[in-house]
């Protein structure tokens, strides 16, 4: 009897034939990609205007940090969902990869960033 695409999913090799996306910097290469390097993008090019705003970005960062935190330990801890050590760092807290806590850190601080840009530029208001 033949497998259904979803049959061994975690052992699928799809995503290893991308060569940095295999081994314990996968995620965090993934975050640099897709949050870090947008938002230095963000920052060259807004940074005056987003000075302003440094409190806010602050706030909103902290705030996505504490419930960012609790909903993934609460992730893990009830296993809606894991963490694999082999596509992460390995360094664990409650659960977590710190790549996690740099991925919830980043998306509030890029999106925060983006948003006080074209708020300011008022492109989308």
């Amino acid at each position: 009897m033949g497998t259904t695409w979803y049959s061994n999913l975690a052992t699928r090799k799809s995503i290893y034939m991308i060569p940095f996306l295999h081994g314990h910097f996968s995620y965090l290469i993934l975050v640099i990609i897709f949050l870090v390097l947008p938002t230095i993008v963000f920052w060259i090019y807004g940074y005056k205007q987003l000075l302003e705003y440094k409190w806010t970005l602050s706030i909103i960062t902290g705030i996505s940090l504490i419930v960012g935190a609790k909903w993934d330990i609460y992730a893990v801890e009830t296993e809606i969902w894991k963490f694999y050590p082999e596509t992460t760092l390995g360094t664990f807290y409650r659960g977590v990869p710190l790549e996690e806590y740099l991925f919830v850190v980043m998306a509030a601080f890029c999106l925060a960033s983006l948003t006080i840009i074209l708020v300011k530029k008022k492109k989308y208001v």
